[in-house]
């Protein structure tokens, strides 16, 4: 585990396993992942959908943590287009 701001390869808050996708070996430490969880950690959507393939955690596999895009409301009104550079601004 690492905090999110600090660097890909820089100190680490906790070491609770590994995993090399060249021969698929998952090692991780149950029990500590289960008490990281349960403090609020967030684990990245890669190590999240291994910890569901390896039944550490249940729940449903993600894509992506980015979320979805509002459809727009057909109700609200359309967006005035702002002038272009040499363009009056239109009279209302």
């Amino acid at each position: 585990m690492a905090e999110r701001g600090a660097p890909v390869k820089g100190r680490t808050v906790a070491d609770v396993g590994h995993y090399n996708p060249h021969t698929d070996a998952f090692v991780v430490e149950k029990d500590k992942v289960a008490e990281w969880l349960k403090q609020g950690v967030t684990a990245s959507p890669t190590v999240y959908n291994l910890l569901i393939e390896h039944k550490i955690i249940t729940g449903e596999k993600v894509t992506s943590w980015k979320p979805k895009k509002k459809a727009a409301d057909p109700a609200a009104p359309a967006a005035t287009p702002a002038p272009q550079v040499g363009e009056q601004p239109a009279a209302t």
